[in-house]
């Protein structure tokens, strides 16, 4: 695979597989642990979640083993739609849940609230515009711009230190 498939320089391919295996081993270690102090958690929930937990890195490991270039293909975008999602949903549920707190440093609850929900509605935008322009790319069959994604990257990054920078 060449760089310009991946996103990663063909130099660097053996760090990052080196990289990789290292988090599926550590992975395996965290999930046995956590496994063995949720196997007799009073609710199910707990339990839900570290089968959940495993079964992403089973596929996520068999993935990575067996269909390797693919992996390298769509791995970055793969883990980083999720990723930023998540965190625009962890940001406007912090937002929902602001006004009810009593005693806040500097701004207002309502001001906080205001400023999750911008950092989650900024965020939120950017990914869906992103993967708008992506989509109608491979439908209309025109090239997209090689720093799109250094951009939103970069949107979304600030966005986050700006919401965790609120929210600490």
């Amino acid at each position: 695979l060449d760089g310009s498939e991946t996103c990663i320089s063909p130099d660097l391919m053996p760090a990052v597989r080196n990289n990789v295996t290292t988090l599926i081993i550590v992975g395996l270690a965290v999930l046995v642990f956590a496994w063995w102090n949720t196997r007799r958690a009073p609710d199910d929930a707990t339990r839900a979640g570290v089968r959940w937990a495993m079964g992403t890195w089973a596929l996520f490991t068999v993935v990575f083993l067996v269909w390797d270039e693919w992996f390298f293909k769509v791995a970055h975008n793969a883990a980083a739609i999720p990723f930023f999602c998540l965190i625009a949903l962890f940001a406007f549920l912090t937002g929902h849940r602001a006004p009810g707190r009593s005693v806040v440093p500097v701004l207002s609850p309502r001001w906080y609230s205001t400023i999750y929900r911008a950092v989650s509605a900024l965020m939120l935008v950017t990914i869906f515009v992103t993967l708008l322009y992506y989509g109608l790319g491979w439908l209309l069959g025109f090239a997209t711009w090689d720093y799109t994604v250094f951009l939103v990257e970069s949107v979304l990054l600030v966005s986050f230190v700006v919401f965790w920078s609120f929210q600490t």
